[in-house]
Parts: structure tokens; sequence; C-alpha cells
């Protein structure tokens, strides 16, 4: 993985552009600013380009991109940079007046960047929790004396790249751990599909059907902690993978009651 800048631009005026970075810089807390370097893309000799409409073709929306690798990613990490400080220049028909110019009603030009900046880090014994209301009411009314057993369904949707072993800890409302469900960790299967950026798509697993041990602890419980182990490793072995911001583990649970026969 490389840091980049990627300029995305859209056009419905009739009137091209071109445009170049007259300075790009890191900037820290303290305002101190280090120029990050471009590798010789987006420079006064090599700008960029925005292309318009021709005007029998005008309402029409043109959509250019251009790309730039960044070569010193340490400003970034090593001075702590909260900000980026650019300045750009650009010029309108940047082959000369030879084609029609035109403005219309609700023509428009816009410019999006994105900014990637990969990290690369290593964890041990990575472990992700959440704490969720469980009651016995939520899911049963009846005469909680009349439960023979209870099964736990469980459906997990795992959008980490990682597989992932849960384990769920029932707690009464004194905070007094009651039980566990696992005896043997389950295995929570990542996908293996990704989009042109490295994301991978959440993966559905097949329900877990787990039989409840010790019924009684989990009718006195008030809340359950998951508690997920990320396996760093991965089935396929492999050690570095890409995390995003909304990564996430979702998952439902239902329950299942036997009655005692009067």
């Amino acid at each position: 993985a490389h840091s980049y800048l990627k300029f995305v631009s859209q056009n419905k005026t009739g009137i091209s552009f071109a445009f170049y970075l007259a300075n790009i810089s890191a900037v820290t807390a303290n305002m101190a600013t280090n120029q990050i370097v471009l590798n010789d893309f987006l420079t006064a000799q090599n700008p960029a380009f925005i292309n318009a409409p021709a005007l029998e073709n005008r309402g029409t929306v043109l959509t250019d991109s251009s790309q730039i690798d960044i070569s010193n990613l340490q400003l970034f990490t090593d001075n702590y940079a909260t900000e980026v400080d650019a300045a750009m220049t650009g010029t309108a028909n940047p082959d000369g007046n030879t084609v029609y110019n035109f403005l219309t009603k609700g023509d428009f030009l816009s410019l999006d960047l994105e900014f990637n900046i990969p990290f690369w880090g290593h964890t041990q014994d990575l472990v992700l929790q959440d704490t969720l209301p469980f009651r016995i009411s939520d899911f049963y009314q009846g005469d909680i004396n009349r439960i023979d057993s209870l099964m736990l369904v469980l459906n997990f949707t795992n959008g980490f790249p990682l597989e992932i072993y849960p384990q769920f800890y029932f707690y009464n409302s004194q905070n007094v751990l009651l039980d566990s469900l696992f005896e043997q960790l389950p295995v929570i299967k990542s996908g293996n599909q990704t989009d042109e950026k490295g994301k991978i798509s959440a993966y559905e697993n097949s329900p877990i059907v787990q039989l409840v041990k010790h019924p009684k602890n989990i009718i006195n419980a008030n809340y359950v902690i998951m508690s997920c182990h990320m396996q760093t490793i991965g089935i396929e072995q492999k050690t570095d993978w890409k995390f995003f911001a909304d990564c996430a583990l979702y998952t439902d649970m239902g329950v299942a009651v036997k009655f005692i026969n009067d």
C-alpha cells in the first residue's frame, strides 16, 4: 500500500480547465509546516485537465480523475500532522479559444479530494467487547419456573477481515458473573471478497445453535458481555490486513425454550 492524493472532477460547464498544486504541506498542531513531495505530477509543467462537454452535448457531466503518489509519508506520522494546507492554481481553456464556451442554468464544476494514508502496525491478543442487555423476560413472558432447557440461536455477520472467536458472559444486576456460554469457542469466519480499495465484504455466517448448560444461571441474568477474540493470522495465513473505520461485527440473538409438562 502507498499514500496518495486523488482528485476527482465533475464538469457540466462548457469550459475546460487545467490545474496544478502550487504548494501542499503537512501542518502540525504547533503550526509547523513540512512540504509534501509529489512525484512530478500536478505541477506547472504537468497539470491535470478537466474536460468540458461540447456544445452539442450540453447537459452532460464529464468526470476526470488524477492520482498523485506521496513519497514522504513520515511527515504525517513522525511530526503528528493535524491538517493539510494546499494552494492550487488553475486556468480556463488551456488549449486556447478553439471551441465555444457556454454556461447554462444548473451547470456546475466540482473538485473532490481523497487523501489516502495507509498506516502499518501490529497487535497481539486483540479483543473487542460489548455489553448488551439480556433478560429472559425480553424473550419469554411466561412462568420461568416451567423452563426446562434453553437454547440460544446466534447469527453473526463479520465485517472484519479476520476470524473472530466469541464468548458470552452473563451477569446479574449486582454485576456478579453467573455463567459463560461456550465451552469451546466457535469460529466466526471472515469474507474473502474485497472492493477496489481492499475493503472486505461482510460475511454472513451460518447460525450457531447453542444449548445452555445451566439454564437457571441464564434465567437470572441481567446483561451479557460479548467478548470477541480476533485471530490476526487469518485463514489465508496472512499477517497484513486492511481495517476501515466502519468495520463491524453484527450479531442477532434468539432464544428457544423447552417447557416442563405438568
